[in-house]
């Protein structure tokens, strides 16, 4: 796997986001390091810009400017460091990044209009360092757990916590802060989970991942003052119930990751007429809903349902999305909102409402083997699908 490096820590070996980023990148063995201070980009205006324009229209990417872009499109994964300047990133950046973006190579528009990335890398991460409390004692301090191992010491500082061994993956980390600093500024961080995505915001020295349960592929961290407006913006943003919602990823979570994880790697294989794919396991009663081309899904929504009863099965197989409408069953009295079919009467649709009502339920059990052969879900859910998911878009049932 070829991991592309976009250095713009323009200070060089004195950068501490640099530092960071050889941490980030220790025991990866196929990197590709673009240096922008050595590469010294100029900006594209003129008659450069419209020569570019007329290649990029006729599809012609044999010319050298082109070359950025092709290893942009081309690496497995890509990691960029640049330091917070002057309110920003460096200028240096945003040159390569528009030497990067090439319309047919690295991006392209649907007939809708909406812009496409194809590039081959799945995952992007950006690492940065901003510190405004240059005047203020303390240190950020911080502590990994690793995969058979457990938790290292607290660190501190840009030293290194946890080894970059595959097998010693960091699975979860608590981040604080010491003396002054932590005395006036909380410390708030996060974690991108493998196969989960990224967890709730956890606190000054909280326990943040899924210890013992899956690796972590990035982290966030954010710094707030503990008083003031901006005291308010960032507990308004990172100190909420929503905002903190599964910090730390329990095992009942972890059940629900794995199921994801099966289901995803499930429908690598597959192809469909649409962007979309839906999975469905009648058995674990899970609907996996992804995005994407074969070998190339993603995880889009995942939720419980209610499948077929024993004497009424949900049918198996591979079918495609068809018809879809508003409502039945109140001649029989409910009320099925948001059906969509995929196969003759079989459909995904909400769980059983009283006649023409959306809040009072009738039936609202899921990841349950009780229906009369259709798929049933939340009523949010059947909603998406119906409004979103377009016909011909494969579904999978098994």
């Amino acid at each position: 796997m070829t991991v592309l490096f976009v250095n713009a820590c323009l200070r060089g070996e004195q950068s501490r986001t640099l530092t960071l980023c050889r941490e980030y990148l220790e025991g990866v063995d196929d990197v590709e390091e673009v240096n922008l201070a050595e590469l010294k980009l100029e900006p594209y205006y003129g008659p450069s810009a419209a020569y570019r324009a007329q290649l990029e229209a006729k599809g012609l990417f044999d010319d050298p400017m082109f070359d950025i872009g092709k290893d942009f499109a081309e690496a497995d994964e890509i990691v960029i460091g640049a330091p917070y300047w002057d309110l920003s990133f460096p200028a240096a950046l945003k040159i390569y990044i528009e030497h990067a973006a090439v319309m047919g190579m690295t991006f392209h528009y649907t007939e809708e209009g909406r812009c496409e990335g194809l590039c081959r890398a799945k995952h992007l991460t950006y690492i940065k360092i901003k510190n405004d409390s240059k005047n203020i004692k303390g240190n950020i301090a911080y502590k990994v757990r690793m995969a058979g191992k457990g938790w290292t010491g607290w660190k501190k500082n840009g030293q290194k916590a946890g080894n970059g061994k595959t097998k010693n993956a960091v699975q979860a980390l608590k981040v604080q802060l010491t003396g002054e600093l932590g005395k006036q500024y909380n410390v708030f961080y996060r974690a991108y989970v493998v196969g989960y995505g990224w967890t709730g915001w956890g606190k000054n020295g909280e326990q943040v991942g899924a210890p013992k349960l899956a690796g972590i592929r990035a982290y966030q961290v954010k710094i707030a003052p503990k008083k003031g407006t901006a005291a308010k913006k960032a507990n308004k943003k990172y100190n909420t119930k929503k905002a903190r919602k599964n910090h730390l990823i329990t095992t009942k979570t972890a059940s629900e990751m794995s199921m994801r994880l099966s289901m995803a790697a499930k429908a690598q294989g597959q192809s469909s007429k649409t962007k979309w794919l839906i999975l469905v396991d009648t058995h674990k009663n899970r609907v996996c809903v992804l995005k994407g081309k074969r070998g190339q899904w993603n995880v889009h929504k995942f939720f419980k349902c209610s499948s077929g009863a024993p004497g009424s099965r949900t049918v198996r197989g591979k079918f495609t999305i068809g018809s879809r409408g508003l409502s039945f069953g109140e001649d029989k009295g409910y009320s099925c909102w948001y059906w969509t079919q995929f196969y003759g009467n079989y459909l995904f649709h909400s769980v059983l409402y009283n006649p023409g009502s959306k809040r009072s339920l009738q039936d609202g059990r899921l990841g349950m083997n009780l229906s009369h052969g259709c798929v049933r879900l939340a009523i949010g859910n059947a909603k998406w699908i119906n409004r979103n998911i377009p016909s011909g878009t494969k579904v999978w049932t098994y």
